[in-house]
């Protein structure tokens, strides 16, 4: 969809749902994870990292003439480490020299310790700067402390008087952009004052004449950017609690674990022991020793002294007879724990599973969430939350300084957004920041064309034409751009569009060997099947057929043996998925195995070996489903696309019928409007779209091959625009709500209205009583239909409608609407919104022919009462659609919802309408719940011109019979294309 097209709510809807907050930090953080298992993103972080060992080592040379070079190497090396046991990621070099340790840790080049990004990320932020600063503030406290500053900063402050000279050229470094920036920090008589102002605060290191001073580069950036930092700063406390601190588990349940370099380096911390109590400790008594009550039986309650938490009888059933042998009692103990991290995640040998033996105790490590928490009443939590943005400790001047640096040290072969990624990799897992805060510290320290050609800075004093930063980044460009002008979804989505373009992001099929190789040999089964199918004969087994499968066979064996499918390290590769994915794969691969033993054995020789492979081809078409869907659940999506397909899926849903009728307690908590089996339904619509080459039936019209044909599109581009998230949009839409969504587009722009949840309210009770009274419809929504808290209830009174009793039935319903009318509302919105970007998704159907069958009220008097101002009345000239409004290719399919619809009430005449669409209309049969309806959507907006309108007989074939029905015929051609719905901004959830 284009950046500057908005759904009608802007995505409003999943901003208010109480789900969104706690879906946006899951969603960031795997995200993170994904990212920092990207090679890509790895290698652009390895790069930069070797980039600045190398401008440290030229600058170590010059400033240390005649020194080996053994020697240099090893003291360049130790400004990439660091003692700092509260920084996620530092190592140290255990049994290693510094320069060993950078070759083997950091850069893998032995292949016993793989690449890491946090730790490669930590390194480049040591050397960088951070390591200067530990320093400087140790040499304060411990005058005698003697060290030499071998980072970037010191480079950089080294060369404050040789701008433009050889210091900073001859190491290559960006002299147009760095020396533009020191010439303001020295000359600039702007930030004079603002040194003043707050040189006895303890804002006053920001403004210090330091590269890497943060108020000093913001302010260098824009004052819109120093006061927001400084807003960001001001709303954040230091935490009292541990409350936002991890464990090891935490990192692994992500796919990103502590390594064993990071585990030792914490272990090497000396560090006192710790006394925890409530330890259950089992002791046996033994009969004998029990005391007895008067009648000669055990006293178990004897045995409860203080300390002894639980007493349980001891039996012997050895003999059938449970003779009693004694009891356990359990006490709470107390234990001493002299290393802390002896009972996180480890290794158990002989098994590739990490288990905890203990408890597990949150990691020295103080990551930006568990150092501070944020006002939820400042002025700027409210303003960024409002867009939809999670917010963690504030806007991120890490990542402003290390994308400075990048910038500085001009890093071949590596993008500013490949650099961004990693910075986001090493930070977004711990929720040291969150995204907007990472995204928003590269606004700073990146010029976005947004500012281009703009004063956006203080006034500068002896430097008369100051020079920005500006990388040429197109990637870059337009996600900072996004953030500037939009709100969450649009940045989450410009984020992602360009994760998967530039292959930062890695689909499981190339990140899990085994399910990568599974997938490439069910689809090739799946292909050969395709062959064998056109050449099999069901009477007889012809010589070409036989043949034809002999070498189906073969070809399909030599494939699974070339694949040689590996399923052994599969748990550990895809640990991060959790145990439900992880048992389905599984399954998965049983049935692969399966397969492959059948294709191994078959005997072509005969009609039965014939008939095995072909059976067993059958059951690989099974299989491939199955892996279809399971990657549909694992592989990476959009926020967008995780949220939506999880109401679809009714993930959060919770309800038990057995806790009604006081159900909900909090009706917030639950997706109400996900259609019973709209996940599933979405999975096999993909998989059938996959397939649409290999499998396609020619008798049957509606077969998805065709309709990609008529608009257009291979599969592939198709699979590339439509998410499985847009796929079920529509279906929900035509599985049974599209009055409700309509009903719903009353409010949005165009209307002008307030869509508020009293309204979405009423209007469903307005269904209910009507359903009481008799009256038929065309559709009730979904949620009274299959929602099991409203579904028995709806049930009942369907079963009495049109009687006195319904009544009682319907008050019961309707209060139970009011509960939920606020979800209902919200997820309205969601609904109409995927709905809305879906189509605008797919292609125009361009110039052609559809219909629509619709009533208007009769011409009689009563009719006209009702409603004079029909959009069908014979006095209009014209009309416009402002909900998603349905046609059909297919005149039949028109009449008969013509011919329905005017029956429904004696003051009705049915319409059928023959439009003729330019722009406006959105061929969704393909994916369509109703496949038979042939269905065009046309957008909300359009506008039509009548150029006939008379009340006609109207006859129409169907299967060979005509049948006819009087109504009205009226002809209209599309004169507008619909335009950009208003957004609405003030929507009511009372």
């Amino acid at each position: 969809m284009s950046d500057s097209v908005k759904p009608p709510f802007n995505y409003s809807g999943f901003y208010g749902h109480p789900r969104w907050k706690l879906a946006a930090q899951s969603y960031e953080r795997n995200l993170g994870s994904a990212l920092a298992n990207s090679p890509k993103v790895v290698t652009a972080a390895k790069k930069t990292l070797e980039r600045l060992f190398e401008v440290l080592l030229m600058d170590y040379k010059a400033n240390h003439p005649g020194e080996n070079d053994t020697k240099a190497k090893e003291e360049v090396s130790r400004a990439f480490f660091l003692n700092e046991f509260q920084s996620a990621g530092q190592i140290h070099a255990t049994n290693h020299n510094a320069w060993e340790c950078y070759k083997t840790t950091l850069l893998g080049e032995d292949g016993i310790f793989p690449s890491n990004l946090r730790t490669i990320m930590t390194a480049i932020y040591n050397a960088a700067y951070f390591k200067s600063a530990v320093l400087s503030e140790c040499a304060k406290t411990r005058p005698s402390l003697q060290y030499e500053d071998i980072s970037f900063k010191r480079i950089l402050h080294s060369g404050w008087l040789e701008r433009g000279g050889a210091s900073h050229r001859s190491l290559g470094l960006n002299t147009q952009h760095l020396n533009a920036y020191l010439a303001f920090l020295e000359e600039d008589e702007a930030l004079l004052p603002m040194r003043h102002l707050t040189s006895f605060t303890k804002w006053g290191y920001n403004f210090a004449q330091d590269a890497y001073a943060l108020g000093c580069m913001a302010f260098y950036s824009s004052k819109q950017d120093l006061k927001e930092l400084a807003e960001s700063q001001r709303a954040r406390t230091l935490r009292v609690d541990t409350a936002g601190k991890s464990t090891p588990k935490t990192y692994a349940d992500l796919g990103v674990p502590v390594t064993p370099l990071e585990m030792a380096f914490l272990i090497s911390k000396e560090s006192s022991s710790v006394d925890l109590e409530g330890f259950d400790v089992p002791e046996f008594v033994p009969i004998d020793q029990i005391p007895k009550k008067l009648d000669g039986k055990p006293d178990f309650n004897a045995l409860k002294v203080p300390g002894v938490i639980a007493v349980q009888e001891s039996k012997d059933w050895t003999g059938g007879n449970g003779q009693l042998m004694g009891a356990f009692i359990v006490k709470a103990q107390s234990v001493t724990m002299g290393d802390i991290r002896a009972a996180d995640l480890q290794r158990i040998r002989g098994s590739e599973e990490l288990v905890p033996i203990g408890p597990e105790f949150p990691l020295e490590w103080l990551e930006g969430g568990a150092l501070y928490s944020i006002n939820p009443s400042s002025w700027w939590y409210q303003r960024i939350t409002k867009r939809g943005y999670p917010l963690a400790t504030g806007i991120s001047g890490t990542t402003t300084r290390m994308l400075a640096t990048f910038g500085w040290l001009n890093v071949p072969d590596v993008t500013p957004f490949d650099f961004l990624c990693a910075v986001a990799g090493w930070m977004l897992p711990g929720t040291d920041h969150s995204l907007y805060e990472i995204l928003r510290g590269a606004q700073i320290a990146l010029l976005t064309p947004a500012h281009e050609n703009q004063e956006v800075g203080p006034k500068l004093g002896k430097v008369k034409q100051r020079q920005l930063f500006k990388y040429a980044d197109k990637d870059l460009d337009d996600v900072l751009l996004v953030l500037s002008n939009g709100n969450a979804m649009d940045a989450y989505n410009a984020l992602y569009s360009r994760l998967v373009r530039c292959d930062a992001l890695v689909e499981p099929v190339d990140f899990y060997p085994e399910l990568g190789e599974g997938y490439a040999l069910l689809k090739y089964a799946l292909e050969q099947q395709k062959n064998l199918h056109y050449g099999y004969d069901a009477s007889t087994v012809s010589p070409w057929t036989v043949d034809s499968a002999k070498k189906i066979a073969n070809d399909v064996k030599r494939e699974i043996d070339s694949q040689q499918i590996k399923v052994a390290s599969v748990k550990d590769a895809m640990k991060n998925l959790g145990p439900a994915s992880i048992a389905r794969w599984e399954s998965l691969v049983l049935g692969l195995r399966q397969l492959e033993d059948t294709l191994k054995s078959v005997n072509l020789d005969n009609k039965t070996g014939f008939q095995q492979m072909s059976a067993a081809l059958g059951f690989a078409f099974q299989e491939y489903a199955e892996v279809k869907r399971f990657l549909l659940q694992v592989r990476p999506r959009s926020l967008m696309n995780t949220f939506y397909f999880d109401l679809l899926s009714g993930q959060t849903s919770s309800y038990d019928a057995t806790d009604d009728p006081e159900f909900p307690a909090n009706p917030e908590d639950h997706f109400l409007l996900p259609a019973a089996g709209a996940a599933e339904w979405v999975s096999d619509q993909v998989y059938v779209i996959e397939t649409s080459d290999i499998y396609e039936s020619p008798t049957y019209r509606n077969s998805v091959a065709p309709w990609l044909r008529r608009i257009g599109m291979t599969k592939e581009e198709l699979l590339e625009k439509l998410s499985e998230s847009n796929i079920g949009a529509v279906h929900f839409y035509t599985g049974n709500s599209h009055q409700l969504l309509n009903f719903g587009m009353q409010f949005q722009g165009y209307a002008g209205g307030i869509f508020d949840a009293k309204g979405v309210g009423e209007y469903v009770k307005s269904l209910i009583y009507g359903l009481a009274d008799g009256k038929s419809f065309h559709e009730m929504p979904s949620f009274l239909t299959q929602h099991p808290y409203f579904k028995s209830t709806y049930d009942d009174l369907v079963a009495v409608a049109g009687k006195p009793k319904a009544r009682e039935f319907a008050d019961v319903l309707a209060g139970k609407v009011d509960k939920f009318r606020s979800v209902l509302a919200n997820e309205l919105k969601i609904h109409i919104d995927m709905l809305y970007e879906t189509l605008l998704r797919l292609p125009p159907c361009g110039s052609m022919k559809i219909y629509r069958g619709d009533w208007r009220k009769s011409t009689t008097l009563w009719g006209l009462m009702k409603n004079p101002f029909s959009m069908y009345s014979t006095w209009n000239s014209g009309f416009s659609v402002n909900t998603f409004t349905s046609g059909s290719r297919s005149r039949i399919v028109a009449c008969g919802f013509a011919e329905k619809l005017g029956k429904q009430d004696k003051d009705r005449n049915a319409v059928l309408l023959e439009l003729t669409i330019e722009n406006s209309g959105r061929d969704i049969s393909g994916i369509s719940a109703s496949k038979n309806e042939e269905e065009v959507l046309i957008l909300p907006g359009t506008s039509f011109r009548i150029t006939k309108n008379e009340a006609a007989t109207i006859k129409y074939m169907s299967s060979g019979i005509e049948f006819s029905f009087d109504g009205v015929l009226v002809e209209a051609n599309e004169s507008r294309a619909p335009s950009t719905p208003v957004n609405l901004e003030k929507i009511s959830t009372a």
